[in-house]
């Protein structure tokens, strides 16, 4: 992901877990479902009410970091504006294969580039494995490029499979 100016605070929360925060570790199991997401403009951002948010959660680390061959895997897709939201491609859970260590697992959150408050036409991933795009660690930025988007806020949250102790 390339350097940022955050308009966005992003939190995400798992129903299984009590709070999130950025770069902290859950189990698997507590992934099994969709996260809520809390959205806010940070005080010094000016965004308009109208505008098209895009939701990305990216797996950087498929199968392992140490072999991201499959990097970066899309786990789920959406866009909201205001209190709607809109499923683009169904959350799939992370499960990260036994003895590949930690993995990244980023939500993101971007809008258009050019600040449209139109719905956003979007083209959609062929793939989940490298969001169907071309090479290892393709992927979110390759999406927002092809889409006109830029990043406006980012969580990171880290699992790994520890099985029989989850």
């Amino acid at each position: 992901m390339d350097t940022f100016s955050p308009l966005i605070s992003l939190t995400a929360n798992w129903s299984s877990v009590a709070m999130t925060r950025l770069g902290n570790t859950i189990p698997p199991s507590h992934l099994s479902h969709r996260p809520d997401i809390l959205a806010h403009p940070i005080p010094s951002a000016w965004i308009p009410d109208d505008n098209e948010f895009v939701l990305a959660l990216t797996d950087p680390d498929a199968p392992s970091r140490d072999d991201p061959k499959w990097s970066q895997v899309c786990h789920w897709l959406g866009t909201f504006k205001g209190t709607k939201a809109k499923e683009l491609v169904e959350y799939k859970a992370p499960a990260p294969p036994e003895g590949t260590g930690k993995h990244r697992y980023v939500v993101v959150v971007m809008m258009a580039k050019n600040g449209t408050t139109e719905e956003l036409d979007l083209a959609l991933p062929e793939d989940r494995r490298h969001w169907g795009y071309k090479g290892e660690r393709s992927g979110v930025k390759d999406f927002a490029k092809i889409n006109g988007l830029k990043v406006v806020g980012e969580s990171c949250h880290f699992s790994f499979a520890s099985w029989g102790l989850c």
